[in-house]
């Protein structure tokens, strides 16, 4: 049996063919990743009130909240762990060892801050804010947590006014703290405080595309 091997007429044209149609894909596809990014780049505007994590941060301060919104998180997951109830400064410094509640050695370099827990349940609607105030404004500002869950009659529940993000960080300089009995987005804005905005991940370029 003999075999014969055609070669195209127009090898060096077919092959010239297949890498421009490669190029084009490559350039069509890099230009269609380059304007998703620009719209979304566009959509996270912050507000007057907002600070950008990475941006308007550094040093301890950067660092605290680093910490803070991972904390966050355990502290929501607590509060349904715990009964609904709120973790006390004290569970999450001593028996749930949490940063940057925890009074170590990190702690005195990042100014010491003192926490006090704000708990400001009302009926089916349960709201913690943590509030860390600075000992030395050189080493960090001060920050906030604001936390909320609203549970229903069967036991289920939602977390934050959207279901969908739950708490908000905040951050001040100088320390200077709305009645505790009227903690909200209201009332820490003309007091000088900004909402900290973590603008890596999906679920934070969602939280400000809707705003």
């Amino acid at each position: 049996m003999e075999t014969v091997i055609i070669q195209p007429k127009r090898q060096k044209f077919e092959i010239l063919f297949m890498l421009i149609s490669i190029v084009a894909i490559v350039g069509v596809a890099s230009g269609l990743i380059a304007i998703s990014k620009i719209q979304k780049e566009e959509s996270v505007k912050l507000k007057s009130y907002q600070i950008d994590a990475f941006l308007d941060l550094e040093g301890n301060d950067q660092g605290i909240f680093t910490d803070l919104h991972a904390a966050v998180r355990v502290i929501e997951a607590l509060h349904i762990e715990y009964g609904e109830r709120w973790p006390t400064v004290s569970e999450l410094s001593t028996t749930e060892q949490l940063s940057p509640f925890v009074e170590d050695l990190v702690w005195k370099e990042r100014g010491k801050h003192k926490w006090t827990l704000f708990n400001q349940d009302q009926g089916n609607v349960h709201r913690a804010i943590y509030v860390g105030k600075s000992f030395d404004e050189n080493a960090a500002g001060n920050f906030l947590i604001l936390s909320e869950h609203f549970h229903t009659i069967d036991g289920s529940y939602y977390k934050g006014v959207n279901k969908e993000f739950p708490f908000s960080i905040w951050y001040s300089k100088k320390w200077e703290l709305p009645n505790s009995s009227n903690i909200s987005d209201g009332t820490l804005i003309p007091s000088g405080w900004k909402e900290i905005i973590a603008r890596t991940g999906y679920d934070e370029l969602k939280r400000l595309g809707r705003q």
